[in-house]
């Protein structure tokens, strides 16, 4: 590692400290100043943080330009909340290929989003067969809600009457999981939605 980027590593590690230590104005302005420097984890980090309004003014249009950048570089979590941005300003169908691009890599947050708009019918057909394989797929890979929707989905008997034991049994220990994980961390990756 040269020297570059061992001192980029460091100022890094010091905004996730301050993040940590819950000093977000600090953390932000860490972030940012590399975020500015092209840092794309950073660009992800400011962009979301302009979204929550943590650490900042909550400014959707910041928080768009910053994902992009992000995402630009295939960051699957920025192309995430690039699709929960565009759907809380209604634009499904881009939140849909937000989603779409970071389920194509396997991440569970934005492939349980896909299973809601399905579920819902917003930006798509409602389809509720693909809604369920999609939660089922995101539960998979240990993503809370999913488990959850998925579970229900079960004890309602949609995937037949033998599988109304296996929501049941699911549906009972997504509770504990979910507590678990969450006084962990909160912003575990498996409670994202």
């Amino acid at each position: 590692m040269s020297a570059a980027e061992d001192r980029l590593a460091q100022e890094f590690e010091q905004a996730h400290s301050l993040y940590c230590e819950r000093r977000y104005t600090d953390a932000f302005n860490k972030y940012r100043d590399l975020a500015e420097r092209g840092y794309s984890n950073c660009q992800m980090f400011v962009g979301w943080m302009y979204l929550s309004g943590k650490g900042v003014e909550k400014d959707l249009e910041q928080s768009e330009f910053w994902l992009s950048k992000a995402a630009e570089r295939d960051d699957v979590e920025a192309q995430f909340y690039l699709g929960k941005l565009s759907a809380t300003k209604g634009d499904y169908a881009s939140a849909i290929k937000w989603y779409e691009k970071s389920a194509s890599h396997g991440y569970a947050p934005s492939i349980y989003k896909l299973g809601v708009m399905c579920d819902q019918g917003k930006g798509v057909s409602s389809d509720e067969e693909r809604a369920i394989d999609l939660y089922e797929k995101a539960a998979s890979a240990g993503h809370i809600y999913a488990k959850k929707a998925y579970a229900v989905k079960l004890l309602r008997g949609k995937r037949g009457f033998f599988w109304i034991i296996k929501g049941l049994f699911l549906y009972i220990t997504v509770g504990f999981v979910a507590a678990r994980v969450a006084a962990k961390d909160m912003d575990d990756e498996r409670l994202r939605t």
